[in-house]
């Protein structure tokens, strides 16, 4: 009987130390790993919004060389103001032609442009190259009428396309 009473105050004694140690670690632990998660969540999430960025400026600028007219390698250096309101954000691309943006790459070879709101820097080259093996040897390179276009931000190529001119040259 005597044996009895002491299991029982032995359980109704309440949680120790130790219990209490444990299972503040085990809530530390998985605390940290939630946070850290977060973190990594948060900047996953940064990460593609700027991929989405660059990507539609990409692809507004590949709309915007696809969508004026050829003009020809024969057409004057565009002017600084001409090369601008391409660049600039409104509708209007104003007076220049594909040839003409081709022209105003600098020894370069390309021409340099930021997007607002993020860190980095944009190339747009436009080579008669078409393959971009380096060489102009191979059949349809060279030629005034066919270009390869790219745009590469941070280094990185975004997108890729190929323009020729048209039969009929509507001005």
């Amino acid at each position: 009987m005597y044996e009895r009473e002491r299991n029982k105050q032995a359980t109704a004694r309440g949680i120790t130390l130790v219990e209490i140690m444990v299972t503040v670690t085990i809530f530390a632990i998985v605390s940290l790993g939630m946070g850290s998660m977060m973190g990594t969540g948060y900047t996953s999430a940064r990460t593609m919004d700027e991929e989405a960025t660059i990507t539609a400026v990409a692809h507004t600028l590949m709309g915007r060389l696809t969508s004026i007219h050829f003009g020809t390698t024969s057409d004057e250096l565009p002017s600084e103001d001409q090369v601008q309101e391409f660049f600039d954000e409104d509708t209007d691309l104003g007076s220049i032609s594909f040839a003409q943006v081709y022209l105003a790459a600098d020894e370069t070879g390309y021409i340099g442009f930021s997007i607002a709101g993020l860190g980095g820097y944009g190339r747009l080259v436009i080579e008669q190259d078409i393959n971009g093996d380096g060489d102009m040897d191979d059949l349809y390179e060279d030629q005034d009428d066919l270009y390869r276009i790219d745009i590469y931000y941070n280094n990185r190529l975004i997108l890729r396309t190929h323009r020729s001119a048209s039969f009929v040259e509507d001005d």
